[in-house]
């Protein structure tokens, strides 16, 4: 399935052996390991609890500034998410205020048996400026000095 955002983005091609590749880059980005998306220093950025819950992991950076795990939200019993619905064709949509919905892209060709991996694809697009920020520096033990 190849995911296509709209405007100005680059799109997502989910393969078959699980691995995530943008247009923007010759190299997978992401690759799908059991309930797992993970980068591919195998460090896990989003994953899906046995109760269908989903948490953003490592090196996120909430508003405060703080890093941590964030829970998302859940799977439903038709494999819908919150506020994304991916239909049956493939349309990506984010619910803002009933019956207003926002057309986020669409995946083609869309298979439903993929949908949870078309959410999260969805989901890391939507907080990838989050997801790849270089971690904090570590404490300074010396003053820097002062030019």
């Amino acid at each position: 399935m190849t995911y296509h955002m709209e405007g100005a983005f680059p799109t997502y091609q989910i393969r078959a052996d699980g691995t995530v590749v943008g247009s923007d880059s010759p190299y997978p980005r992401f690759r799908f390991v059991g309930n797992e998306l993970q980068d591919f220093s195998g460090t896990t950025r989003l994953s899906v609890a046995a109760d269908g819950s989903v948490a953003l992991h490592e090196g996120y950076q909430q508003p405060d500034g703080s890093r941590g795990d964030v829970p998302l939200g859940r799977f439903d019993e038709r494999d819908g998410f919150g506020a994304v619905l991916i239909d049956d064709q493939g349309v990506v949509r984010l619910v803002t205020t009933a019956p207003d919905t926002k057309r986020l892209g669409h995946f083609e060709p869309m298979d439903p048996r993929g949908r949870r991996a078309a959410t999260l694809l969805v989901l890391v697009s939507m907080y990838l400026p989050y997801l790849f920020l270089a971690p904090p520096p570590p404490p300074a033990t010396v003053a820097p000095a002062q030019p």
